[in-house]
């Protein structure tokens, strides 16, 4: 602030409240601004607190920015503030009417502008460049004289002006944040934004000159401290911006307040409108000055620094070989001004030096950036020889950073600019309701509600129990007569009878609630609540009601103590699987699982060496099994390995069972062959000239559990082996105690070669590809290979490793020609699975018209289908497991074998 001050004391340190005058004491200028300065420091850190570091008032907020007028919020439009709209040019933006805080500070436009006709920023630079833009808010402070404002003068005091003022700047810059098309946000961070916000570092020290060593105890150097006849404010600003050794500055003993209006030149003569009263607050022959005007001043950019060769009344002589840029008048259209510094003109900082101005003032100035315009007040005074800064316990001057300008900035919004036309693509700014404004809605009950629904008739829906009720509240007080409307989000259903929204108004407790019927079930169900204004639009954020069928289909299953029952997930699966069998469980228990003692696992349909069968079988069942019922040393026949050799042609299959002994250990049956079968087995398969087949038997009829079961009875083994995907039979059982296992493998001759080799590969309906990755000469599954699948141009589509089975899965892959590739470490597998054509059905490819004819299909899966509208059995055939899983919310299981019952169903082309 370049006013006639004679010091500066506001310091937020110090707490100060207010400032108080005393009776028959001088009032001072300092004490006066102090107070200004407290109150304005309090309402800036109490509106801070109070919005944030940025907002606007929900109603009248400006600053909005639009790159055209369509795209103005209609209710921002439509005020009083934002009308007309300016023309734009190009690289033109606008800037809505209304009013917004940064960092407390009220920045007010009072009509609707466009970025290129700011008042406070004179020609800002249009956007040339395409790219994305975030346009913000810079605000500050800045000095208003009679000169810039001669409004501000008493014309009745014959000439002399009184206080100046301060005037709140606001200007809305653009700075380029990504390129052409990126896709950003407001929460994003921006280095460029960053740089263009950053304060400077650069600080200064300033003493007064610390006299030389006393030559005695009584004498005082005559060169000590501050040494003029006059008390000062010395101001010391910056002028060319950038580090240290870049930057120039310039002082002033009289906080740079000594200035003139500039009226008129002729060549190097410049006619102002006041030479000063007298040398000290005047021009005289010598001084240096700075040619600006406002224009400058708003921009941030400095004047032109220039020596008087003379001075005569009102007119000054410039030295035009010592200024620094432009001093034609032109130059300075706005407010002209000529202000005088002290000393020779711009001065360099020199590093960890101190720099004389003037009798005994010193500064000094610390590594780091410096911005035109910022500046340091130190107060120097007669009495005590001293000036007033701060310093440490050790009388050290503590370095300061700039005592102005302040700039406070806010994310306005982002823009897309594609070098001719500017369009907004989101809004920054955050905006505030007022007090009285800050109504809220809540949850007072109905949400989370169940409904059983009549299945005979799913389309009817359910009530639900209780009412959905919201409750309005301001300040934790109810608010009686506020409106709040309830909308159908998804499912259907009623609300108070009807399917249109239902406006209720708040009773005495704050409380408004409507019925809901929910609709038919398969579809999630959901209510949505918003407070309304008096103008009947909704400013609050909705509460989102959700209610759900009770149906067995969505409460889950817990297999873990029915293993029969495994597949099911939920009870209604469990349910249809206990139907599908036709009746419960007998008491029994079952082969978990079956692995050869090399390690390997047994597989069915598999292919492993005749090394590995001379190990020997383990068969490992979920409880203990009773010796006896397998007989002592193993000679009764319940678990045996056949082989079988065709002879004869096609008359005759011969079969030889292997000598084997039987033994049980805990929950383990064990298989162990005659040590000496291998040379017999190889002469009789004829050296293994192609792989040999073999049968396992375990017959459950036989084997019994060591406990019995709760009512006494024998516990059999239920060994009925289910063949399911992916070659699998184990765990045996299918709810019924007793039964055989039946399974056969290969035997493979030991020199066709350990390569990998893949099986089982299926493309799967929901489009998905499984398969697994076994030892080719044992059938054996390989654990953690990698396998890629590739298309016929190389381009990799997955990767995937093979789990303990072998087995691997690719959910979605292309149906086109692929390749499947495993390898581990030098072994490699390759094979092309071909191209699928998906099979489409025609309504005319079956017999029926709808899906109720079929009486393969449960009551339970044909209501399913009715109620999601899925009929026509050409509809319900052409879609795929994964599709048909998610309209009906079933398990993809149970899917899959509906839609096979469909398809099955279909009349031969």
């Amino acid at each position: 602030m370049k006013t006639d001050l004679s010091r500066s004391t506001f310091d937020a340190a110090k707490r100060f409240s207010s400032v108080r005058l005393q009776q028959g004491r001088m009032q001072l200028d300092a004490d006066w601004n102090e107070q200004i300065d407290i109150l304005a420091h309090h309402d800036k850190l109490t509106l801070t607190d109070m919005i944030g570091p940025a907002g606007g008032p929900l109603d009248s907020a400006g600053f909005g920015i639009a790159g055209a007028v369509a795209d103005l919020d209609p209710r921002e439009a439509a005020r009083p503030a934002n009308q007309p709209v300016p023309t734009l040019a190009a690289g033109d933006f606008l800037i809505t009417g209304g009013t917004y805080y940064a960092s407390g500070l009220l920045a007010q436009n009072p009509a609707i502008t466009s970025y290129l006709g700011q008042e406070d920023f004179p020609d800002p630079p249009a956007l040339t460049t395409p790219g994305v833009y975030l346009a913000y808010l810079d605000v500050w402070d800045r000095s208003i004289t009679a000169l810039e404002d001669p409004s501000i003068r008493e014309v009745a005091l014959g000439g002399p002006d009184t206080a100046t003022r301060t005037r709140r700047i606001w200007q809305v810059r653009a700075v380029r944040v990504a390129a052409p098309g990126a896709t950003v946000t407001c929460m994003d961070e921006f280095d460029a934004y960053a740089a263009a916000t950053r304060s400077p570092d650069g600080q200064l020290s300033a003493r007064a000159e610390p006299g030389a060593a006393p030559s005695g105890p009584c004498v005082v150097p005559e060169t000590a401290g501050y040494r003029s006849l006059e008390n000062q404010l010395y101001r010391v600003e910056v002028h060319t911006p950038g580090t240290r050794a870049a930057a120039r500055f310039k002082w002033s003993r009289e906080n740079g307040a000594v200035v003139s209006a500039w009226l008129g030149q002729n060549g190097d003569e410049a006619t102002i409108s006041s030479a000063g009263p007298d040398r000290p607050h005047g021009f005289s022959n010598g001084d240096w000055v700075e040619l600006i005007d406002a224009s400058r001043e708003l921009r941030g950019a400095p004047g032109t620094m220039v020596r008087l060769l003379e001075v005569r009344a009102d007119v000054l002589v410039f030295d035009p070989a010592t200024a620094d840029g432009p001093t034609a008048f032109a130059a300075f259209p706005s407010q002209p001004r000529i202000r005088r510094w002290e000393g020779t003109g711009l001065f360099a900082a020199p590093a960890n030096a101190w720099v004389d101005l003037e009798q005994g003032v010193q500064v000094r100035f610390q590594a780091g950036t410096y911005r035109t315009g910022d500046y340091w007040m130190i107060p120097a005074r007669t009495n005590t020889g001293a000036v007033e800064w701060p310093v440490n316990s050790a009388g050290t001057p503590v370095p300061q950073s700039p005592h102005g300008i302040v700039h406070a900035y806010a994310r306005l919004g982002l823009m897309q600019f594609d070098g001719t036309a500017i369009t907004a693509t989101e809004d920054c700014r955050t905006l505030f309701p007022p007090l009285t404004g800050l109504m809220q809605i809540d949850y007072a009950g109905g949400d989370g509600q169940e409904a059983m629904p009549d299945l005979t008739t799913p389309a009817a829906g359910a009530p639900l129990p209780e009412p959905l009720r919201a409750a309005v509240s301001l300040g934790g007080r109810p608010v009686a007569g506020a409106t709040v409307r309830f909308s159908l989000v998804s499912g259907g259903g009623r609300l108070n009878g009807a399917s249109a929204p239902v406006d209720a108004v708040t009773d005495a407790e704050g409380v408004a609630s409507t019925v809901w019927r929910l609709g038919a079930p398969g579809s999630a169900q959901r209510v949505e609540a918003r407070l309304l204004d008096h103008g009947g639009t909704a400013r609050h954020v909705p509460l989102v009601y959700s209610a759900s069928h009770a149906m067995a289909a969505t409460t889950a299953f817990d297999p873990a103590n029915c293993p029969p029952l495994a597949q099911a997930r939920n009870v209604q699966e469990a349910l249809e699987l206990l139907c599908a069998r036709g009746g419960g469980e007998e008491p029994g228990f079952r082969i978990e699982r079956m692995i050869w003692r090399s390690g390997q696992p047994f597989e069915h349909d598999g292919r492993l060496s005749l090394d590995m069968i001379m190990e020997g079988l383990e068969i490992i069942c979920d409880d203990e099994v009773d010796p006896a019922s397998v007989g002592d040393a193993g000679e009764r026949p319940v678990a045996f390995i056949t082989a079988m050799r065709p002879d004869g042609g096609d008359l005759f299959t011969f079969e030889i069972r292997l000598s084997a002994r039987l033994s049980v250990a805990g929950n383990v049956i064990i298989w162990q062959p005659n040590p000496n079968l291998p040379g017999p087995l190889i002469d009789y398969f004829r050296n293994f000239e192609q792989p040999a087949l073999f049968e396992l038997t375990v017959r459950g009829d036989n084997i019994r559990a060591r406990s019995a079961a709760e009512d006494g009875s024998v516990r059999w083994l239920d060994a009925d082996a289910l063949e399911r995907p992916g070659r699998q039979i184990m765990p045996t059982g299918d709810t019924r105690r007793g039964g055989t296992l039946v399974s056969w493998f290969w035997i493979i001759a030991p020199d066709q070669g350990r390569r990998l080799r893949f099986v089982d590969v299926v493309r799967q309906p929901s489009g998905g590809l499984i398969g697994r990755v076994v030892l080719a000469d044992s059938g054996a599954p390989v654990f953690d290979v990698e396998v890629a699948l590739r298309g016929v141009a190389g381009n990799r589509i997955g990767q995937t490793q093979t789990n303990s089975d072998g087995g691997f899965l690719f959910a979605d892959v292309p149906s086109t020609v692929l390749e499947l590739e495993a390898r581990s470490g030098s072994e490699v597998a390759r094979m092309q699975v071909p191209a699928i054509r998906r099979q489409v059905f025609r309504p005319e490819d079956f017999a029926i018209v709808s899906t109720d004819a079929l009486s393969d299909l449960s009551s339970a899966n044909r209501a399913r289908l009715r109620a999601t509208g899925l009929t026509n059995p050409a509809d319900v055939a052409n879609l795929s497991v994964a599709d048909l899983a998610g309209r009906l919310d079933i398990s993809e299981r149970l899917a899959e074998t509906l839609l096979n019952t469909v398809r099955a169903a279909a009349r031969p082309r």
